[in-house]
């Protein structure tokens, strides 16, 4: 199915681990029937047999938010952890979470010069400026980036504190100036679209900083797939290897 729908995603049959495993074909007489089966079975798995929960997916064809709606209770119900992966990918999609979490993984130390050229991508040579302009629109930017790192160098700056990465994130938007963000989407100026973008970057940051060594990986995990989320190349694993793994099969 990857190689069809994703050629790039998927996995060479020698990296595919063992040759051995079984599908099952259950049948229930209807959707809570067969939701509360699902969450047992991978309760269990968690439980039980130790199993990761970034190792187990549930594949659906289309439109996951409806059929899924059954098995989603059934996961709360039992405390089982899960996320919704095209949920994820719309968010971290959007143009003023991806600013966002560049910037903070940009000042949050190391090296991350993806992060920083798609930002300079997004901040100051997409403005049309002029070469002085330019110049000068870099210095400053140079200068706001080069003053948070010391402060955060200096204990200033505590990323765990939600407080004060919501601080650092309005520091962001007065230095771009809100009008400018609001151009990253014709969305942004209906409503407080972007402000509950910006808030639920903010707060999924600070709650996978919680699990997560560090500042880097939790801004990752909050946008996208790290500690502990499942990467693309697993994804696909568990794609290509049913035999193996533990798929979950869910009919329309």
């Amino acid at each position: 199915m990857v190689r069809v729908m994703d050629p790039p995603a998927a996995l060479d049959d020698d990296e595919l681990q063992g040759d051995d495993g079984e599908i099952e074909i259950p049948h229930f007489k209807n959707a809570s029937e067969e939701a509360s089966h699902l969450a047992d079975t991978i309760k269990g798995w968690i439980e039980n047999d130790s199993l990761d929960p970034s190792n187990i997916a549930a594949l659906v064809s289309k439109q996951q938010n409806l059929y899924c709606q059954e098995l989603r209770a059934a996961l709360r119900d039992r405390k089982v952890p899960f996320r919704e992966e095209d949920q994820t990918q719309d968010f971290a999609s959007e143009p003023v979470v991806r600013v966002i979490t560049d910037f903070l993984l940009v000042v949050g130390g190391g090296a991350q010069p993806e992060a920083f050229r798609r930002l300079l991508e997004a901040i100051v040579y997409n403005e049309g400026l002029d070469e002085e302009q330019e110049y000068r629109a870099r210095s400053r930017w140079d200068r706001f980036v080069a003053d948070i790192r010391a402060r955060a160098a200096a204990g200033q700056i505590e990323h765990s504190d939600r407080d004060a990465l919501a601080a650092l994130v309005a520091e962001l938007i007065e230095l771009v100036g809100r009008d400018a963000v609001v151009a990253l989407s014709a969305d942004y100026a209906q409503g407080n679209r972007l402000d509950q973008l910006i808030e639920d970057t903010v707060s999924g940051t600070k709650t996978f900083h919680s699990t997560c060594s560090s500042l880097a990986p939790s801004i990752r995990a909050a946008s996208s797939n790290d500690c502990g989320m499942p990467s693309k190349k697993l994804r696909s694993r568990m794609m290509l290897k049913p035999l193996t793994a533990k798929p979950i099969m869910m009919p329309k």
